[in-house]
């Protein structure tokens, strides 16, 4: 029975595709309203000489979903029209799409970017310039990153992320004029792009002639693997701190500019209406005191340009502020204001609720530039205020808050994973979290716990042991991400076993352990003061030399690391290479090779294995050891 529901299922979607793609793109979703920008901002004027959306892309705002290569058409001619706006593009999707972010601000500022960053970074870091008052920073220029759809299938925010572009570029009144004054905004429009793409095909392929509210509908409703992973469909909004996909290569942009207003603008069901923060407990000990000061500020001014706009809302309900992997969350270690946006969804069309009311695509974008809008204002208006509580905030680092006993990070190599050290460095320093190493002849210990036994072990620190100093500006985001127990308060443990024994559910939204050092198997300790010895800034080690030359060996032996051999495995069996695998020790050429080594056998291998083999090395940073015999040193023969 069941493999006949499933039969009838794929024939029924089958011939949904087909009648739904039949039907002549320009033809679907009749019936609804764009974004009328003349309406929406009524006293704003606009440079003629700055492209509209339509003009550019041939779809008026909010008509339909734009796809990210039209959003990014637009955005580069935004950028040649106006030397208000510039495009940068930090990185490429798995497929191949652009991941770009815009600079919109005074002409000065735009033309010379990276200068502006650098002065930026350094008025905010204290150990430069101490703690200025507000009144020292009136001339000060604060940065927003606007940062739109993380997930592919949660549509308003990119469309949104447009006609801000548009508002701010091609502004001329003085709203306009403000902001460019006092800010530079960098709009991230597209976070996952693929995932958008795919999900756009889905549901273009189910949508009708005339738009479907229905809910229930598949054009509401898509399929497996809908849209909002990227292209191996990983939830890009749990990588911030672990940054293993190339989209995550924000975390480092972000990292560089170090902002002072971050948007996570988001979607959510269908039949809810619009969340933004404040958020509710459990709050996470180490996040920083003016990030709580600013959340309530902001929230206050977007909900009155939302009621403006007759617009429902709610706040402080089911988002906590607890797990610092989200895009808003995390920025706020660095002291920025994270405000997260979660818009009911349309899916690119209207939607009919439970209670009757019809929200239009229109409308879900609407409330996303409705928000951004409101909150650079926020940000514009309190610009000197907001910068000096964030060079505060920084100059208490990891120490000022929630148990001071952590005063350093300590990490030894490990000489069975040596790959993972330097990996682990970088995962941090792309971060903006500062790492020292070790030189000279190492140093003696001062007095440290193992982040996992919590004993106190007599070691010596060897050369290439890394230091994270908690007295840093990045310290409170050192203590998040590093320490292996993050309390949450009496208060919230008391409603949650309320909860429990309710049957209601926890009231925890996501994951409550993430401590990056256990998460790698890094050998970690801590203490409360930093060891003594010659410590410097990390750098990352230059690439490896060249692999040996590979030319006719019968046989070629890679030590089994069991961090590097996948990868090397994984070349090899999609190049049709013939793999064995050492299930004892043995030792040839010199050499001692452990259990898993890889063996790779020219006899039975095929007839090119000499440039297969090149090619893994060239690709993998693999070193094969050659060897002309079988007749080992210690062990079985090969």
């Amino acid at each position: 029975m069941r493999a006949r529901q499933l039969v009838l299922s794929a024939l029924l979607l089958a011939v949904v595709v087909a009648v739904a793609t039949d039907v002549p793109a320009a033809a679907l979703n009749e019936g609804l309203q764009p974004l009328d920008l003349a309406a929406r901002f009524p006293a704003a004027s606009f440079d003629p000489a700055v492209p509209t959306i339509a003009a550019v892309t041939g779809v008026e705002p909010a008509a339909r979903p734009l796809r990210p290569d039209e959003v990014v058409r637009y955005f580069e001619a935004l950028a040649a029209a106006s030397p208000r706006a510039t495009l940068v593009e930090f990185g490429r999707t798995y497929e191949g799409r652009p991941l770009v972010y815009l600079a919109v601000s005074e002409p000065e500022v735009v033309a010379d970017l990276e200068g502006f960053r650098a002065a930026h970074v350094a008025r905010l870091d204290p150990r430069r310039g101490g703690t200025p008052a507000a009144a020292d920073l009136s001339a000060a220029r604060a940065v927003a990153w606007l940062a739109y759809g993380i997930h592919g299938d949660e549509l308003s925010s990119t469309d949104a992320a447009a006609v801000v572009a548009y508002r701010l570029v091609a502004g001329t009144d003085a709203a306009a004029t403000d902001l460019r004054g006092k800010l530079l905004v960098l709009i991230d429009p597209c976070e996952n792009p693929d995932g958008r793409t795919r999900y756009l095909a889905q549901v273009t392929s189910f949508a009708h002639r005339r738009a479907q509210a229905d809910l229930d509908d598949l054009a509401h409703r898509a399929v497996w693997p809908w849209g909002r992973g990227n292209h191996y469909l990983f939830d890009m909004n749990r990588d911030w701190i672990t940054m293993q996909l190339p989209e995550s290569a924000r975390s480092r942009e972000v990292a560089r500019w170090v902002p002072q207003l971050l948007v996570d603008s988001h979607e959510m069901g269908a039949n809810s209406t619009y969340l933004f923060p404040p958020p509710r407990h459990p709050f996470n000990p180490f996040l920083p005191a003016n990030a709580v000061k600013w959340e309530g500020r902001f929230s206050g001014a977007q909900a009155r340009a939302l009621d403006a706009r007759g617009y429902p809302y709610f706040n402080g309900e089911w988002n906590e502020e607890f797990f610092p992997g989200y895009g808003s969350s995390w920025a706020a270690y660095h002291g920025a204001i994270g405000v997260l946006y979660e818009m009911s969804r349309t899916t690119g069309t209207h939607a009919r609720k439970r209670d009757g009311t019809l929200r239009t695509f229109a409308q879900a974008v609407d409330h996303q530039v409705t928000s951004s809008l409101a909150n650079l204002a926020s940000l514009a208006a309190n610009a000197p205020e907001i910068l000096a509580d964030q060079i505060a905030a920084r100059a208490r680092g990891g120490r000022g808050r929630s148990g001071a006993k952590v005063g350093a990070w300590v990490f030894p190599p490990d000489p069975r994973r040596p790959g993972r050290l330097p990996a682990f460095a970088r995962l941090l320093t792309d971060q903006g979290i500062e790492v020292e190493v070790l030189g000279g002849d190492g140093a003696r210990r001062a007095s440290l716990v193992d982040a996992r036994s919590g004993e106190s072990p007599d070691l010596d620190l060897p050369p290439g042991t890394l230091l994270v100093d908690t007295a840093q500006p990045s310290g409170h985001l050192v203590r998040a991400l590093l320490d292996p127990h993050v309390p949450m308060n009496a208060e919230f443990f008391r409603e949650e076993r309320e909860y429990l024994e309710k049957e209601k559910g926890s009231r925890l939204y996501d994951t409550t352990a993430w401590s990056l050092p256990l998460l790698r198997g890094i050998p970690a300790y801590w203490g409360a003061q930093r060891p003594s010895g010659p410590w410097q800034a990390w750098q990352a080690p230059e690439p490896a030399a060249a692999p040996t030359p590979i030319a006719g060996a019968l046989y070629y032996v890679l030590d089994g690391d069991p961090d590097a051999t996948p990868a090397v495995l994984a070349h090899l069996l999609q190049h049709d290479v013939t793999v064995r695998v050492a299930e004892e020790p043995f030792a040839v050429g010199g050499r001692a090779f452990g259990r898993g080594a890889v063996l790779v056998q020219r006899e039975g291998n095929r007839a090119d294995l000499d440039a297969a083999l090149a090619a893994c090395a060239a690709a993998t940073g693999t070193d094969f050891l050659a060897v002309g015999t079988a007749d080992v040193d210690e062990g079985a023969d090969l």
